[in-house]
């Protein structure tokens, strides 16, 4: 699904935009991989979206979160609970 979205990026009428739906999948999928298996993936990227749409600071927090969980391993991603965790107790 990821690549798909980096693919249809050059479509989308806005960079920030079609950020933030990078930002969620990556969240969401990183939290679902990592912290709870049972997380419906699909409806925290469609909140994650619509709240980083609407709130400019929402969006703000998913793209510090999505950094901070670059490169990181699961047992990595530990460092990123104060950037990750307003970003999926808003998304889920």
């Amino acid at each position: 699904m990821l690549l798909a979205l980096v693919a249809l990026m050059p479509l989308v009428g806005g960079c920030s935009a079609a950020s933030r739906v990078l930002n969620c999948s990556t969240i969401c999928d990183r939290y679902e991989q990592c912290i709870d298996s049972e997380l419906d993936t699909g409806q925290c990227v469609k909140t994650c979206e619509r709240k980083g749409a609407e709130d400019q600071s929402f969006a703000q927090k998913a793209e510090a979160c999505k950094q901070c969980l670059a490169g990181r391993s699961c047992v990595g991603a530990s460092a990123c609970v104060l950037d990750c965790v307003p970003v999926i107790i808003s998304s889920t």
